[in-house]
């Protein structure tokens, strides 16, 4: 399942490229991997990574339980950017950027 979200009011007064996905995003081993699709660079300005985390309770014996993290980048990206994951099991990954002066957010479920 794939979000896209514009962060600006009117969407009817932008030019058609900021309604086509920039990014692409998947988890290799350890790593998450941010590709810039586009011909030109992209301001990488922060990363939210949404894990699935298995927890024992008193009741029921498990549970999945959702931990957010946001991470500030703030670096220029042609080909693709890697950072590392801290837990395996990564549900969605929200990339937040800017393109000239737009800033722009997609989401992606894993």
């Amino acid at each position: 399942m794939l979000k896209f979200h514009l962060i600006k009011e009117n969407l009817y007064n932008l030019p058609r490229e900021f309604i086509i996905m920039k990014v692409k995003v998947r988890v290799k081993d350890s790593r998450l991997e941010i590709s810039n699709l586009s011909d030109t660079p992209l301001k990488l300005l922060d990363v939210i990574i949404k894990y699935r985390v298995h927890v024992s309770t008193i009741e029921d014996g498990s549970a999945v339980k959702y931990v957010t993290q946001k991470i500030p980048i703030n670096q220029e990206i042609i080909g693709f950017y890697e950072m590392p994951i801290h837990f395996p099991d990564v549900s969605e990954v929200t990339v937040i950027y800017k393109v000239g002066n737009e800033k722009v957010q997609e989401t992606v479920s894993l």
